[in-house]
């Protein structure tokens, strides 16, 4: 299951592993849930605004590089 990251935070069960704001979430859907009711992460995302939003995340990186 997989949620936008709404407060970065270091997840205690994936060895400390940051996840900033705006990034994406990927864990077991009790992990999830319990992020939500904590405030780190939204609501779970589709497939497709996944899709979409790694995309952006590209073409960011490639006009960042090419400067």
């Amino acid at each position: 299951m997989k949620a936008k990251v709404l407060k970065a935070f270091l997840d205690k069960e994936n060895k400390k592993k940051r996840y900033a704001t705006k990034n994406v979430f990927e864990g077991k859907k009790e992990r999830v849930e319990e992020l939500q009711k904590l405030g780190y992460v939204g609501e779970p995302i589709e497939e497709a605004e996944q899709e979409a939003q790694e995309e952006k995340t590209k073409k960011k990186k490639s006009t960042k590089e090419s400067d």
